[in-house]
């Protein structure tokens, strides 16, 4: 804590002492321990304010932002969900329940609830950024853009604009893509997600060293960042460093567990490494996270079918082309089951007129 907010600490805890039964005073000093970081201390002071017949509202309200703070987000919803249904229709009390919604991953509801703030009223960065992020959490990708272009109507930003940038490659206008993050990084040479999308341009263009040179800045300012993590994996990956593109892989898979690309792309460099038995545990694991991702099965199914597992294997490959009919791990599959018959010219005409590759 630093001096001046000490100080000012200080004075409403005498004030306090003078007038032990001054509301104002209290709801004054436990938004002061709040925003000094002492959660516990705030939160027991405005316990004691909820039956407060004038000020318990308030007291409810400042209490659901202390369990923001600290990382309690069920127990945030529920004190604003008790105010909304008492009728107090504010536009912050929504927007710091969709922060609550969000952090648990409610995406959809978090969704509604920043929608609900912006009817109120509250229609500025902060309540936009994370309708923005709901968005794109539910793969609504174009929704999301909307909501960063009507983020970026207020001014310059350049966490808007890098993350327009980001939104705009997910959306496959490369070109767009890049102008944004060019802009975002005159703006702010450390801006995290428009360094990656240069890195995907430079790996677009075939220059490793340079993708990887930004990707390592990325992740000298942000540890956990997938993006930078599953980055480096791909840059090693390309390089066919194979081992550190798995490990790489694997840290951004901790901070995003659920995200198939990474999980394909191990399963791949498993395969790579010829260790046939290691790349089908993890196209498995692919497949339980994105059970409708076609190249989860092709991966698959080219596990199965390097291990003569005929059977398996062409149940795996129909599903796959079922999912996708540009499957590249489908018709690779099948190019093995082909050669495994004695016909080597055919399997290779058969991946020559593959539509995708992942090497």
């Amino acid at each position: 804590m630093n001096a001046p907010a000490d100080d000012k600490i200080a004075l409403y805890e005498s004030l306090l002492e003078a007038a032990p039964g001054n509301s104002l005073i209290k709801l004054n000093l436990y938004d002061l321990y709040h925003r000094a970081g002492r959660f516990d201390d705030a939160a027991s002071g405005f316990e004691a304010c909820l039956e407060d017949p004038s000020f318990g509202h308030t007291a409810k309200g400042q209490l659901a932002q202390v369990r923001l703070s600290q990382g309690d987000y069920e127990a945030a919803e529920a004190l604003l969900d008790e105010l909304i249904d008492a009728g107090q229709n504010d536009a912050a009390l929504h927007h710091n329940r969709g922060i609550a919604l969000y952090c648990q991953q409610r995406w959809e509801d978090a969704e509604q609830a920043f929608s609900a703030a912006r009817e109120l009223g509250l229609a500025r960065g902060n309540n936009l950024r994370y309708l923005a992020f709901s968005l794109h959490r539910q793969n609504k990708t174009e929704a999301a853009r909307d909501a960063v272009r009507q983020w970026l109507d207020e001014g310059p930003s350049d966490d808007a604009t890098g993350y327009l940038s980001v939104l705009e490659l997910e959306l496959g206008d490369r070109e767009a893509a890049q102008k944004a993050a060019d802009l975002a990084l005159e703006q702010n040479p450390d801006n995290a997600d428009a360094t990656w999308v240069k890195s995907v341009g430079f790996m677009d263009a075939q220059e490793m060293d340079k993708a990887e040179r930004l990707l390592l800045r990325v992740l000298d300012k942000q540890p956990d960042s997938f993006r930078a993590l599953n980055g480096l994996g791909m840059v090693y990956y390309y390089r066919q460093e194979f081992d550190k593109a798995i490990r790489f892989m694997e840290r951004a898979l901790k901070v995003s567990p659920k995200q198939v690309g990474p999980l394909v792309a191990i399963g791949w460099a498993h395969l790579a490494k010829q260790d046939v038995f290691a790349a089908e545990k993890a196209f498995r694991r692919a497949v339980g996270v994105e059970p409708k991702f076609g190249e989860s099965h092709g991966g698959l199914a080219v596990a199965l079918a390097l291990q003569n597992r005929v059977d398996e294997a062409q149940r795996t490959i129909k599903l796959a082309r079922r999912l996708d009919k540009t499957s590249f791990g489908a018709v690779y599959a099948q190019s093995i089951l082909i050669a495994t018959q004695g016909k080597p010219e055919l399997a290779t005409k058969i991946v020559e007129r593959a539509p995708v590759s992942y090497t």
